[in-house]
């Protein structure tokens, strides 16, 4: 496919024009993030779509941001919490940024009012829960969707990173890809999707899916065709669909105009995850 014009999407794309006024969550990492040409096709599509009245909203994973692992899973002490805290604030800065040179304005979450992610400390399970303090990593414990509503009646994208803020007034370390999954659910979105270093999920032979179950992923990854990295991304979607998203897909990053295409087809590229 050749670049995408923004008048194209517009005006020209019926199929497109039919998501005006309806929620799509991307949640942005990977190679789509790190890879100058990628981060620009992307930025282009998300403005694009802005402009033919998709409500989008952006979630990423912070970039490569400094913690410290003991093993599985990931902890993140105070020292480290400030590192993570900056470089959040500067990825989502640079996405508005790129987003923003395409005529859209978009905003991090640290500009606006009030809570968006409320957050809870994680906390391991049993054979873990006295080897290992995760110090500052937390887990969703729910999201204010009113902040976002307002800036898409606004035309503008949100923006955000994986932090949290506890009842306790602190910021919390969570994983990206399940604040996606509940910003999706929140919001009732019309789609969410992953944007991944993979065609989606494989098969033995290297077939891709094209939709799956929770339960038939369940068994993939028992025969170990399902990494690690790939797990909170589907965890992700069946929060998003319990909580009352309508579709949920994992997509290649890598692929140029990957967001718009899973609109016009929502087979053609990635994996669907339903319940």
């Amino acid at each position: 496919m050749g670049v995408m014009a923004r008048d194209e999407i517009r005006s020209g794309d019926h199929i497109i024009a039919g998501w005006r006024g309806r929620t799509v969550v991307v949640k942005y990492g990977g190679d789509a993030m790190e890879q100058a040409h990628l981060k620009e096709g992307l930025s282009r599509d998300i403005a694009a779509l802005r402009l033919a009245g998709v409500n989008l909203v952006v979630v990423h994973d912070g970039g490569l941001r400094s913690a410290r692992f003991s093993g599985d899973p990931r902890v993140t002490d105070d020292e480290t919490m400030e590192l993570v805290e900056r470089a959040v604030a500067t990825t989502t800065d640079e996405i508005a940024r790129l987003i923003g040179r395409h005529g859209v304005e978009a905003v991090g979450s640290g500009a606006w009012p009030g809570r968006i992610v409320r957050a809870c400390r994680r906390i391991p399970p049993p054979p873990a829960r006295e080897s290992i303090d995760r110090g500052r990593v937390g887990d969703v414990a729910g999201v204010n969707p009113r902040p976002i509503r307002a800036l898409h009646e606004r035309g503008i994208v949100p923006v955000i990173g994986p932090l949290g803020t506890g009842v306790d007034g602190r910021t919390y370390n969570i994983d990206a890809d399940l604040v996606a999954g509940e910003v999706a659910a929140a919001l009732g979105a019309d789609l969410l999707v992953y944007l991944t270093d993979a065609p989606g999920i494989l098969d033995r032979g290297g077939c891709r899916f094209r939709r799956m179950s929770r339960w038939a992923v369940d068994s993939l990854v028992r025969e170990g065709l399902i990494d690690d990295g790939m797990l909170p991304k589907i965890e992700g979607c069946v929060r998003a669909l319990k909580g009352g998203a309508a579709q949920a897909q994992l997509l290649d990053g890598r692929v140029p105009h990957a967001v718009p295409m899973a609109l016009r087809a929502p087979h053609r590229v990635g994996t669907e995850i339903v319940l």
